[in-house]
Protein backbone atom coordinates (compact mmCIF):
# COMPACT_ATOMS: atom_id res chain seq x y z
CA UNK A 1 0.00 0.00 0.00
CA UNK A 2 1.41 3.92 -1.12
CA UNK A 3 1.82 6.13 1.87
CA UNK A 4 0.28 9.58 1.77
CA UNK A 5 2.56 11.88 3.69
CA UNK A 6 2.09 15.12 5.39
CA UNK A 7 4.63 17.60 4.81
CA UNK A 8 6.48 17.16 8.44
CA UNK A 9 6.40 13.17 7.97
CA UNK A 10 8.51 13.66 4.80
CA UNK A 11 10.95 15.66 6.34
CA UNK A 12 11.08 13.18 9.61
CA UNK A 13 11.91 10.61 6.53
CA UNK A 14 14.39 12.43 4.77
CA UNK A 15 16.04 12.67 8.14
CA UNK A 16 16.25 9.01 8.35
CA UNK A 17 17.54 8.82 5.07
CA UNK A 18 20.34 11.02 5.93
CA UNK A 19 21.10 9.43 9.36
CA UNK A 20 21.67 6.21 7.61
CA UNK A 21 24.05 6.99 5.30
CA UNK A 22 22.98 9.13 2.43
CA UNK A 23 23.04 12.59 2.22
CA UNK A 24 20.56 15.87 1.45
CA UNK A 25 22.40 15.94 -2.08
CA UNK A 26 22.03 12.67 -3.07
CA UNK A 27 18.52 12.77 -2.60
CA UNK A 28 18.22 15.85 -4.86
CA UNK A 29 20.35 13.58 -7.24
CA UNK A 30 18.45 11.16 -6.74
CA UNK A 31 14.74 13.01 -7.55
CA UNK A 32 15.95 14.66 -10.89
CA UNK A 33 17.48 11.45 -12.02
CA UNK A 34 14.04 9.57 -11.13
CA UNK A 35 11.80 12.30 -12.52
CA UNK A 36 13.90 12.62 -15.91
CA UNK A 37 13.81 8.72 -16.10
CA UNK A 38 10.15 8.81 -15.65
CA UNK A 39 9.67 11.74 -18.34
CA UNK A 40 11.98 9.04 -20.79
CA UNK A 41 9.48 6.68 -20.43
CA UNK A 42 6.86 9.42 -21.27
CA UNK A 43 8.38 10.97 -24.36
CA UNK A 44 10.47 10.69 -26.87
CA UNK A 45 13.41 13.55 -25.75
CA UNK A 46 16.05 13.89 -28.08
CA UNK A 47 15.56 17.34 -29.69
CA UNK A 48 12.55 18.00 -27.74
CA UNK A 49 12.38 21.71 -26.31
CA UNK A 50 12.03 21.36 -22.78
CA UNK A 51 12.04 24.05 -20.38
CA UNK A 52 12.28 23.98 -16.49
CA UNK A 53 11.21 26.76 -14.47
CA UNK A 54 13.31 26.59 -10.95
CA UNK A 55 12.94 28.16 -7.76
CA UNK A 56 15.87 29.35 -5.68
CA UNK A 57 15.18 26.49 -3.19
CA UNK A 58 15.29 22.67 -2.93
CA UNK A 59 12.56 22.20 -5.82
CA UNK A 60 14.43 24.55 -7.76
CA UNK A 61 17.49 22.13 -6.83
CA UNK A 62 15.90 19.05 -8.30
CA UNK A 63 14.74 20.81 -11.18
CA UNK A 64 18.50 21.90 -11.92
CA UNK A 65 19.77 18.14 -11.85
CA UNK A 66 16.52 16.97 -13.73
CA UNK A 67 17.56 19.90 -16.87
CA UNK A 68 21.35 18.46 -16.57
CA UNK A 69 20.02 15.16 -16.93
CA UNK A 70 17.46 15.47 -19.55
CA UNK A 71 20.18 16.90 -21.87
CA UNK A 72 21.79 13.66 -21.09
CA UNK A 73 18.88 12.23 -22.88
CA UNK A 74 19.53 14.27 -25.82
CA UNK A 75 16.89 17.29 -25.21
CA UNK A 76 17.08 20.49 -25.64
CA UNK A 77 16.66 21.94 -22.22
CA UNK A 78 16.60 26.20 -20.66
CA UNK A 79 16.00 26.48 -17.35
CA UNK A 80 14.10 30.09 -16.24
CA UNK A 81 15.27 31.48 -12.93
CA UNK A 82 12.04 32.16 -11.62
CA UNK A 83 13.68 33.40 -8.38
CA UNK A 84 16.75 34.73 -9.64
CA UNK A 85 20.10 32.82 -9.01
CA UNK A 86 20.01 30.06 -6.08
CA UNK A 87 21.29 30.84 -2.49
CA UNK A 88 24.08 28.17 -0.77
CA UNK A 89 23.14 24.83 -0.09
CA UNK A 90 22.60 21.71 -2.64
CA UNK A 91 20.55 23.64 -4.87
CA UNK A 92 23.70 26.39 -5.31
CA UNK A 93 25.88 23.08 -5.75
CA UNK A 94 23.69 21.43 -8.82
CA UNK A 95 22.97 24.78 -10.39
CA UNK A 96 26.39 24.83 -10.38
CA UNK A 97 26.81 21.17 -12.36
CA UNK A 98 24.93 23.17 -15.03
CA UNK A 99 28.07 24.72 -16.39
CA UNK A 100 29.06 23.55 -19.25
CA UNK A 101 26.00 20.90 -20.19
CA UNK A 102 24.60 22.72 -23.10
CA UNK A 103 21.50 23.85 -20.81
CA UNK A 104 20.20 27.56 -21.60
CA UNK A 105 19.84 29.64 -18.38
CA UNK A 106 17.67 32.56 -18.43
CA UNK A 107 16.42 34.77 -15.92
CA UNK A 108 12.64 36.76 -16.18
CA UNK A 109 13.95 39.38 -17.00
CA UNK A 110 15.42 38.25 -20.15
CA UNK A 111 13.05 38.50 -22.93
CA UNK A 112 13.85 35.63 -24.62
CA UNK A 113 12.31 33.60 -21.52
CA UNK A 114 8.59 34.26 -22.41
CA UNK A 115 9.46 33.29 -25.91
CA UNK A 116 11.00 29.45 -25.15
CA UNK A 117 7.88 28.77 -22.39
CA UNK A 118 5.36 29.96 -24.84
CA UNK A 119 7.26 27.46 -27.69
CA UNK A 120 8.14 24.37 -25.08
CA UNK A 121 6.91 20.94 -25.91
CA UNK A 122 8.12 20.10 -22.30
CA UNK A 123 7.35 22.98 -19.14
CA UNK A 124 8.50 21.58 -15.98
CA UNK A 125 7.73 23.68 -13.04
CA UNK A 126 9.97 23.19 -9.89
CA UNK A 127 9.34 26.97 -7.82
CA UNK A 128 8.24 25.92 -5.31
CA UNK A 129 7.83 22.53 -3.69
CA UNK A 130 5.51 21.11 -0.72
CA UNK A 131 7.49 23.44 1.42
CA UNK A 132 4.60 26.51 -0.19
CA UNK A 133 2.12 28.15 1.25
CA UNK A 134 0.04 31.32 1.32
CA UNK A 135 -0.42 33.12 -2.16
CA UNK A 136 1.76 32.87 -4.83
CA UNK A 137 3.89 36.05 -5.65
CA UNK A 138 2.54 38.62 -7.59
CA UNK A 139 5.67 38.63 -9.25
CA UNK A 140 5.66 35.23 -10.87
CA UNK A 141 1.63 36.05 -12.02
CA UNK A 142 3.24 36.54 -15.53
CA UNK A 143 5.23 32.98 -16.08
CA UNK A 144 2.12 31.33 -14.23
CA UNK A 145 0.51 33.15 -17.19
CA UNK A 146 3.14 31.84 -19.95
CA UNK A 147 3.18 28.59 -18.68
CA UNK A 148 -0.70 28.03 -18.60
CA UNK A 149 -0.94 30.14 -21.68
CA UNK A 150 1.44 27.15 -23.86
CA UNK A 151 -1.54 24.49 -24.24
CA UNK A 152 0.34 22.62 -26.34
CA UNK A 153 3.03 21.42 -24.10
CA UNK A 154 2.87 18.65 -21.78
CA UNK A 155 2.86 20.71 -18.26
CA UNK A 156 4.83 18.55 -15.56
CA UNK A 157 5.05 19.67 -11.50
CA UNK A 158 7.98 18.57 -9.20
CA UNK A 159 6.40 17.30 -6.30
CA UNK A 160 3.71 19.56 -6.74
CA UNK A 161 2.17 22.15 -8.59
CA UNK A 162 3.79 25.68 -7.38
CA UNK A 163 0.96 27.43 -5.47
CA UNK A 164 -0.89 24.40 -3.92
CA UNK A 165 -0.67 23.61 -0.52
CA UNK A 166 0.58 20.17 -0.41
CA UNK A 167 -1.08 19.60 3.08
CA UNK A 168 -4.44 21.42 2.97
CA UNK A 169 -4.78 21.03 -1.12
CA UNK A 170 -5.53 24.99 -0.71
CA UNK A 171 -5.21 27.77 -3.89
CA UNK A 172 -5.24 30.90 -2.49
CA UNK A 173 -4.92 32.95 -5.69
CA UNK A 174 -3.38 30.65 -8.93
CA UNK A 175 -1.35 27.63 -9.37
CA UNK A 176 0.90 26.66 -12.14
CA UNK A 177 -1.52 23.52 -13.10
CA UNK A 178 0.37 19.98 -14.08
CA UNK A 179 -0.77 17.42 -16.98
CA UNK A 180 1.44 15.23 -14.52
CA UNK A 181 2.79 15.53 -10.95
CA UNK A 182 6.05 13.61 -10.46
CA UNK A 183 6.11 13.21 -6.56
CA UNK A 184 9.23 12.06 -4.93
CA UNK A 185 9.37 8.86 -2.07
CA UNK A 186 5.19 9.12 -1.29
CA UNK A 187 1.57 11.02 -2.19
CA UNK A 188 1.06 14.12 -0.50
CA UNK A 189 -2.18 14.95 1.23
CA UNK A 190 -2.67 18.46 -1.28
CA UNK A 191 -2.61 16.08 -4.08
CA UNK A 192 -5.93 14.34 -3.20
CA UNK A 193 -7.95 17.66 -1.22
CA UNK A 194 -9.64 20.40 -3.50
CA UNK A 195 -8.60 22.51 -4.94
CA UNK A 196 -5.15 21.32 -5.67
CA UNK A 197 -6.20 18.06 -6.39
CA UNK A 198 -7.30 19.03 -9.49
CA UNK A 199 -4.51 20.52 -10.59
CA UNK A 200 -2.16 17.79 -10.20
CA UNK A 201 -3.51 16.02 -13.27
CA UNK A 202 -1.89 12.27 -13.02
CA UNK A 203 0.21 11.72 -9.90
CA UNK A 204 3.17 9.25 -9.92
CA UNK A 205 5.78 8.24 -7.36
CA UNK A 206 9.50 8.57 -7.86
CA UNK A 207 11.59 6.38 -5.60
CA UNK A 208 14.25 8.55 -3.76
CA UNK A 209 15.78 5.62 -2.07
CA UNK A 210 13.16 6.14 1.11
CA UNK A 211 11.98 3.05 1.87
CA UNK A 212 8.18 2.09 2.91
CA UNK A 213 9.90 1.49 6.53
CA UNK A 214 11.01 4.73 6.65
CA UNK A 215 7.84 6.23 5.79
CA UNK A 216 6.51 3.56 8.77
CA UNK A 217 8.60 4.43 10.98
CA UNK A 218 7.12 8.52 10.89
CA UNK A 219 3.82 7.29 12.07
CA UNK A 220 2.15 8.16 8.92
CA UNK A 221 -1.43 6.61 8.89
CA UNK A 222 -2.82 7.16 6.10
CA UNK A 223 -2.21 5.20 2.44
CA UNK A 224 -3.50 4.73 -1.07
CA UNK A 225 -5.71 1.71 -1.53
CA UNK A 226 -3.79 -0.35 -4.07
CA UNK A 227 -5.04 -3.56 -6.33
CA UNK A 228 -2.26 -5.58 -4.56
CA UNK A 229 -4.26 -4.45 -0.95
CA UNK A 230 -7.30 -5.32 -2.14
CA UNK A 231 -6.18 -8.83 -4.20
CA UNK A 232 -4.34 -9.93 -0.68
CA UNK A 233 -7.32 -9.16 1.51
CA UNK A 234 -9.74 -11.15 -0.52
CA UNK A 235 -9.97 -14.65 1.33
CA UNK A 236 -9.43 -17.72 -1.37
CA UNK A 237 -12.24 -19.85 -2.57
CA UNK A 238 -11.54 -23.60 -2.19
CA UNK A 239 -13.26 -25.52 -5.02
CA UNK A 240 -14.82 -28.01 -2.32
CA UNK A 241 -16.85 -24.66 -1.49
CA UNK A 242 -20.93 -24.37 -1.28
CA UNK A 243 -23.22 -21.12 -0.63
CA UNK A 244 -22.82 -21.82 3.39
CA UNK A 245 -19.16 -20.84 2.81
CA UNK A 246 -19.19 -17.73 2.06
CA UNK A 247 -21.79 -15.59 3.89
CA UNK A 248 -25.03 -14.54 3.88
CA UNK A 249 -25.46 -10.45 3.68
CA UNK A 250 -29.32 -9.51 5.44
CA UNK A 251 -30.24 -6.25 3.18
CA UNK A 252 -33.04 -3.98 4.67
CA UNK A 253 -33.94 -1.69 2.38
CA UNK A 254 -36.62 0.15 0.04
CA UNK A 255 -39.53 1.48 0.36
CA UNK A 256 -42.96 2.23 -1.99
CA UNK A 257 -41.28 4.92 -3.25
CA UNK A 258 -37.68 3.70 -3.83
CA UNK A 259 -37.39 0.24 -5.16
CA UNK A 260 -34.69 1.05 -7.02
CA UNK A 261 -32.08 1.59 -4.12
CA UNK A 262 -33.38 -1.85 -2.86
CA UNK A 263 -32.79 -3.82 -6.33
CA UNK A 264 -29.27 -1.77 -6.94
CA UNK A 265 -28.43 -2.81 -3.09
CA UNK A 266 -28.85 -6.31 -3.61
CA UNK A 267 -27.30 -6.38 -6.97
CA UNK A 268 -23.65 -5.59 -5.84
CA UNK A 269 -24.16 -7.82 -3.15
CA UNK A 270 -24.80 -10.67 -4.96
CA UNK A 271 -21.71 -10.02 -6.83
CA UNK A 272 -19.24 -9.63 -4.00
CA UNK A 273 -18.94 -13.25 -3.50
CA UNK A 274 -21.10 -13.93 -0.88
CA UNK A 275 -23.25 -17.02 -0.50
CA UNK A 276 -26.15 -15.43 0.28
CA UNK A 277 -28.45 -12.65 -0.27
CA UNK A 278 -31.50 -11.58 1.58
CA UNK A 279 -33.75 -9.37 1.02
CA UNK A 280 -36.33 -7.93 3.62
CA UNK A 281 -38.29 -4.97 2.67
CA UNK A 282 -42.31 -4.23 1.96
CA UNK A 283 -44.14 -6.30 -0.25
CA UNK A 284 -43.53 -4.23 -3.77
CA UNK A 285 -40.40 -3.70 -2.89
CA UNK A 286 -39.68 -7.53 -2.41
CA UNK A 287 -42.05 -8.40 -5.66
CA UNK A 288 -39.99 -6.51 -7.98
CA UNK A 289 -36.98 -8.07 -6.28
CA UNK A 290 -37.89 -11.77 -7.40
CA UNK A 291 -38.59 -10.60 -10.43
CA UNK A 292 -35.17 -8.45 -11.20
CA UNK A 293 -32.79 -10.76 -8.89
CA UNK A 294 -34.05 -14.18 -8.78
CA UNK A 295 -30.80 -15.40 -6.98
CA UNK A 296 -31.87 -13.11 -3.90
CA UNK A 297 -34.08 -14.63 -1.19
CA UNK A 298 -36.86 -12.18 0.23
CA UNK A 299 -37.99 -11.60 3.07
CA UNK A 300 -41.53 -9.72 2.85
CA UNK A 301 -42.42 -7.28 5.79
CA UNK A 302 -45.29 -5.64 7.36
CA UNK A 303 -46.10 -2.12 5.60
CA UNK A 304 -47.17 1.31 7.17
CA UNK A 305 -49.02 3.64 5.96
CA UNK A 306 -46.56 6.18 4.04
CA UNK A 307 -45.39 2.66 2.15
CA UNK A 308 -42.39 2.35 4.36
CA UNK A 309 -41.36 -0.69 6.71
CA UNK A 310 -43.41 -0.97 9.55
CA UNK A 311 -40.92 -1.24 12.70
CA UNK A 312 -42.79 -2.73 15.45
CA UNK A 313 -44.15 -4.95 13.55
CA UNK A 314 -41.09 -5.77 11.53
CA UNK A 315 -38.00 -5.95 13.89
CA UNK A 316 -39.26 -9.51 15.36
CA UNK A 317 -38.98 -10.54 12.16
CA UNK A 318 -36.05 -9.07 11.18
CA UNK A 319 -33.89 -10.26 14.32
CA UNK A 320 -35.03 -13.61 14.05
CA UNK A 321 -33.16 -13.92 10.09
CA UNK A 322 -30.88 -11.82 11.20
CA UNK A 323 -29.10 -13.88 13.61
CA UNK A 324 -28.03 -16.49 10.83
CA UNK A 325 -26.64 -14.05 9.01
CA UNK A 326 -23.50 -12.85 8.94
CA UNK A 327 -23.50 -9.34 7.39
CA UNK A 328 -26.31 -6.14 7.60
CA UNK A 329 -26.93 -3.80 5.32
CA UNK A 330 -29.72 -1.04 6.47
CA UNK A 331 -30.81 2.15 5.30
CA UNK A 332 -31.10 2.44 1.06
CA UNK A 333 -34.57 4.11 -0.06
CA UNK A 334 -35.69 3.18 3.64
CA UNK A 335 -37.18 6.98 3.93
CA UNK A 336 -36.37 9.71 6.81
CA UNK A 337 -39.21 8.67 9.03
CA UNK A 338 -39.23 7.44 13.08
CA UNK A 339 -39.93 4.33 11.61
CA UNK A 340 -36.26 4.26 9.88
CA UNK A 341 -34.80 5.37 13.70
CA UNK A 342 -36.53 2.52 15.16
CA UNK A 343 -35.19 -0.03 12.84
CA UNK A 344 -31.60 1.85 13.31
CA UNK A 345 -32.26 1.26 17.24
CA UNK A 346 -33.75 -2.22 17.11
CA UNK A 347 -30.96 -3.89 14.63
CA UNK A 348 -27.77 -2.21 16.27
CA UNK A 349 -28.92 -3.53 19.37
CA UNK A 350 -29.22 -7.08 18.09
CA UNK A 351 -26.56 -7.50 15.56
CA UNK A 352 -23.68 -9.53 16.51
CA UNK A 353 -22.28 -9.29 12.79
CA UNK A 354 -21.06 -6.00 10.88
CA UNK A 355 -23.54 -3.36 10.49
CA UNK A 356 -23.29 -1.42 7.59
CA UNK A 357 -25.56 2.08 7.24
CA UNK A 358 -26.20 3.99 4.38
CA UNK A 359 -28.52 6.50 3.56
CA UNK A 360 -31.81 7.42 5.04
CA UNK A 361 -30.13 4.94 8.18
CA UNK A 362 -27.59 8.05 8.71
CA UNK A 363 -30.35 10.42 7.94
CA UNK A 364 -31.79 9.50 11.13
CA UNK A 365 -29.23 9.49 13.50
CA UNK A 366 -27.53 13.09 13.77
CA UNK A 367 -29.45 13.08 17.22
CA UNK A 368 -28.91 9.45 18.31
CA UNK A 369 -25.23 8.85 17.47
CA UNK A 370 -25.03 7.21 20.82
CA UNK A 371 -26.13 4.32 19.69
CA UNK A 372 -22.82 3.86 17.44
CA UNK A 373 -20.59 4.01 20.58
CA UNK A 374 -22.99 1.07 22.10
CA UNK A 375 -22.86 -1.22 19.21
CA UNK A 376 -21.14 -4.06 19.90
CA UNK A 377 -20.15 -5.03 16.30
CA UNK A 378 -17.78 -3.11 14.07
CA UNK A 379 -20.23 -0.50 12.20
CA UNK A 380 -19.66 0.71 8.24
CA UNK A 381 -20.91 4.35 7.50
CA UNK A 382 -21.19 5.16 4.07
CA UNK A 383 -22.10 8.95 4.22
CA UNK A 384 -22.00 11.20 1.26
CA UNK A 385 -20.56 15.16 2.05
CA UNK A 386 -24.14 16.42 3.09
CA UNK A 387 -25.00 13.33 5.00
CA UNK A 388 -21.59 13.61 6.72
CA UNK A 389 -22.42 17.34 7.64
CA UNK A 390 -25.52 16.21 8.86
CA UNK A 391 -24.31 13.58 11.27
CA UNK A 392 -21.70 16.13 12.72
CA UNK A 393 -23.41 19.09 12.68
CA UNK A 394 -21.81 20.89 10.11
CA UNK A 395 -22.38 22.12 6.74
CA UNK A 396 -21.18 20.54 3.61
CA UNK A 397 -18.60 23.10 2.51
CA UNK A 398 -16.66 22.75 5.94
CA UNK A 399 -16.76 18.72 5.53
CA UNK A 400 -14.86 19.21 1.94
CA UNK A 401 -12.51 21.78 3.18
CA UNK A 402 -11.52 18.80 5.75
CA UNK A 403 -12.41 15.51 4.74
CA UNK A 404 -9.50 13.60 6.05
CA UNK A 405 -9.94 15.55 9.47
CA UNK A 406 -13.82 15.15 9.58
CA UNK A 407 -13.18 11.80 8.91
CA UNK A 408 -10.12 10.91 11.09
CA UNK A 409 -12.11 12.38 14.22
CA UNK A 410 -15.74 10.88 13.59
CA UNK A 411 -14.50 7.35 13.50
CA UNK A 412 -12.33 7.89 16.54
CA UNK A 413 -14.73 9.53 18.15
CA UNK A 414 -17.58 7.17 17.69
CA UNK A 415 -15.59 4.11 17.22
CA UNK A 416 -17.09 3.06 13.80
CA UNK A 417 -15.27 2.81 10.18
CA UNK A 418 -16.59 5.44 8.53
CA UNK A 419 -16.39 6.14 4.29
CA UNK A 420 -16.56 9.80 3.60
CA UNK A 421 -17.40 9.00 -0.14
CA UNK A 422 -16.66 11.89 -2.75
CA UNK A 423 -13.65 11.96 -5.03
CA UNK A 424 -10.62 10.15 -3.18
CA UNK A 425 -13.37 9.03 -0.99
CA UNK A 426 -11.81 8.29 2.69
CA UNK A 427 -11.90 5.28 4.58
CA UNK A 428 -11.13 6.07 8.47
CA UNK A 429 -11.00 3.50 11.15
CA UNK A 430 -11.66 4.11 14.87
CA UNK A 431 -7.71 3.19 15.75
CA UNK A 432 -6.48 6.21 13.60
CA UNK A 433 -6.22 3.97 10.65
CA UNK A 434 -6.78 5.96 7.16
CA UNK A 435 -6.77 5.31 3.25
CA UNK A 436 -7.64 6.99 0.33
CA UNK A 437 -8.77 5.84 -3.02
CA UNK A 438 -7.86 7.53 -6.27
CA UNK A 439 -9.57 5.32 -8.58
CA UNK A 440 -13.04 6.53 -9.48
CA UNK A 441 -15.18 8.25 -12.56
CA UNK A 442 -17.40 11.36 -12.45
CA UNK A 443 -20.00 8.97 -13.79
CA UNK A 444 -20.10 7.98 -9.90
CA UNK A 445 -22.16 10.89 -9.82
CA UNK A 446 -25.38 9.74 -10.06
CA UNK A 447 -28.15 8.16 -7.99
CA UNK A 448 -27.89 4.97 -7.46
CA UNK A 449 -24.13 4.73 -6.63
CA UNK A 450 -24.01 4.84 -2.90
CA UNK A 451 -26.53 1.99 -2.61
CA UNK A 452 -24.13 -0.23 -5.00
CA UNK A 453 -21.44 0.50 -2.78
CA UNK A 454 -23.30 0.05 0.48
CA UNK A 455 -24.64 -3.66 -1.15
CA UNK A 456 -20.78 -4.85 -2.20
CA UNK A 457 -19.60 -2.92 1.45
CA UNK A 458 -22.41 -5.15 2.67
CA UNK A 459 -21.31 -8.86 0.40
CA UNK A 460 -17.59 -8.57 1.31
CA UNK A 461 -17.86 -8.07 4.96
CA UNK A 462 -20.33 -11.02 5.03
CA UNK A 463 -17.78 -13.03 3.32
CA UNK A 464 -15.27 -13.23 6.37
CA UNK A 465 -13.17 -10.07 5.35
CA UNK A 466 -12.22 -7.49 8.33
CA UNK A 467 -14.56 -4.82 8.21
CA UNK A 468 -11.91 -2.05 7.51
CA UNK A 469 -10.13 -4.16 4.83
CA UNK A 470 -14.24 -4.96 3.28
CA UNK A 471 -15.19 -1.10 3.28
CA UNK A 472 -11.59 -0.68 1.02
CA UNK A 473 -11.95 -3.45 -0.78
CA UNK A 474 -15.94 -2.20 -1.53
CA UNK A 475 -15.12 1.40 -2.44
CA UNK A 476 -11.86 0.68 -4.79
CA UNK A 477 -14.33 -2.46 -6.89
CA UNK A 478 -16.70 0.19 -6.73
CA UNK A 479 -14.39 2.73 -8.32
CA UNK A 480 -12.77 0.33 -10.42
CA UNK A 481 -16.10 -0.66 -11.94
CA UNK A 482 -17.31 2.96 -12.57
CA UNK A 483 -13.27 3.62 -14.70
CA UNK A 484 -14.16 0.02 -16.59
CA UNK A 485 -17.57 1.15 -17.12
CA UNK A 486 -17.39 4.99 -18.80
CA UNK A 487 -15.02 3.10 -21.34
CA UNK A 488 -18.00 1.41 -22.89
CA UNK A 489 -20.56 3.72 -21.67
CA UNK A 490 -19.27 7.20 -21.62
CA UNK A 491 -19.37 9.11 -17.85
CA UNK A 492 -22.11 11.24 -19.30
CA UNK A 493 -24.48 8.11 -20.55
CA UNK A 494 -23.36 5.28 -18.26
CA UNK A 495 -25.64 4.41 -14.77
CA UNK A 496 -25.41 2.45 -11.65
CA UNK A 497 -26.94 -0.67 -13.57
CA UNK A 498 -24.25 0.02 -15.47
CA UNK A 499 -21.66 -0.05 -13.05
CA UNK A 500 -23.37 -3.41 -11.32
CA UNK A 501 -22.67 -4.57 -14.65
CA UNK A 502 -18.71 -4.35 -14.20
CA UNK A 503 -17.78 -5.61 -11.26
CA UNK A 504 -16.53 -9.27 -12.30
CA UNK A 505 -14.17 -6.76 -14.61
CA UNK A 506 -13.45 -5.30 -11.93
CA UNK A 507 -12.58 -8.56 -9.61
CA UNK A 508 -10.89 -9.91 -12.60
CA UNK A 509 -8.49 -6.47 -13.34
CA UNK A 510 -6.79 -7.19 -9.75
Amino acid sequence: MSYIVSIDEMKQAEIMAVQRGGSFLQLMERAGQGAAEALSMALSLPGLSCVILAGSGNNGGDGFVLARRLRELGAEVTVVLAQGFPGAGDARVNFGRLQDTGVRLLTLDDGEAQERIRAAALLVDAIFGTGFHGALPEELLPLCSWYRGNRGALHVALDIPSGVNAQSGVVENVCFPADLTLTFAAYKPGQFLFPGGAFCGRVEVVDIGISESMLSLTGCALRMITPHFVNRSLPPRPRNSHKGSFGHVLVVAGSLPYTGAAVLACTSALRSGVGLVTLASVPHVTNTVNFRLPEAITLPLPQNEQGGIAAEEALPLLKERLASCSALVLGPGLGNTPETLALVEGLLEAARCPVVLDADALNVLGPHLILLEQARVPVILTPHPGEMARLCGKVTAEVERDRLGTARDFARIHKVILVLKGTYTVIAGPDGQMLLNQAGSSGLAKGGSGDLLAGLIGGLAAGKIPAFAAAACGVYLHAKAAELCAEEHSEYAMTATDVAAFLGSAFLSL
